[in-house]
């Protein structure tokens, strides 16, 4: 069980497009469990934004390809409190602009930890 307040999504390979999302959550046993949480990014996307991504609008948030291709992007939720999270649901806009793989990372001890990595993440 791995339980933290910190969660990143890190390892992002969009075979060198855009990542356009329209929603990011984070799941426990298919519960949505970001309910409260503060989305940062270490790159600012260049259309939509990043509380598009936790609400419930049709909007779109976009990364530039050389942003999410680029060392140390990533995307950090900052939970009220602790959860054990074991699935990450994405808003794929489109084939051409869907992550291919990621991982979702944990914050325990002062270290990061990949708790799970997703490939073939394409529609």
């Amino acid at each position: 069980m791995a339980k933290s307040a910190l969660w990143r999504i890190t390892s992002v390979d969009t075979r060198g497009q855009d990542l356009v999302l329209s929603r990011l959550r984070l799941l426990a046993s298919s519960t949505r469990v970001d309910s409260g949480a503060v989305l940062t990014c270490t790159a600012a996307p260049v259309s939509g934004a990043l509380a598009d991504l936790l609400d419930d609008s049709a909007a779109s948030c976009r990364f530039a390809a050389a942003d999410v291709s680029a060392p140390g992007f990533q995307i950090v939720f900052t939970l009220p409190a602790e959860q054990d999270v074991n699935g990450v649901e994405l808003g794929l806009v489109s084939v051409p602009v869907s992550p291919v793989a990621l991982a979702l990372e944990f914050l325990a001890d002062g270290i990061y930890t990949v708790r799970s990595d997703f490939r073939g993440v394409e529609t």
